[in-house]
């Protein structure tokens, strides 16, 4: 597993070196959840190339069926969720920063 490699990309390609087209990725994974259905292709979609992180029982799933290690598998998938909450974090506080600071300078030029 590349470290740098996201978990859709990690994914799409495990899948791919095994030589499974989607529909027969979902019916390795079969049926999962409380209504016992298939995931759908736009769900391995949106993982593949949208980056969507599935449930952590569907996260053990795969890496059963691709025989890899449960806990580096999970790992990459918690990685790039954290990578994903501290740029919202930074996106966000950045801009909360610049106005906190404009409106202290506006109150010490007033003093």
């Amino acid at each position: 597993m590349n470290n740098k490699e996201n978990f859709g990309r990690l994914v799409q390609r495990l899948r791919r070196e095994n030589g499974w087209t989607v529909k027969d990725f979902i019916e390795k994974i079969g049926v999962i959840g409380e209504d016992n259905k298939l995931l759908s292709p736009s769900y391995i979609s949106k993982v593949e190339i949208y980056n969507e992180i599935p449930q952590p029982w569907i996260i053990y799933r795969m890496a059963e069926i691709f025989g890899e290690d449960l806990h580096k598998f999970a790992e990459v998938a918690k990685e790039q969720k954290k990578e994903e909450f501290a740029l919202k974090l930074e996106d966000r506080f950045s801009d909360d920063f610049v106005l906190y600071r404009k409106t202290k300078l506006k109150k010490n030029a007033g003093k």
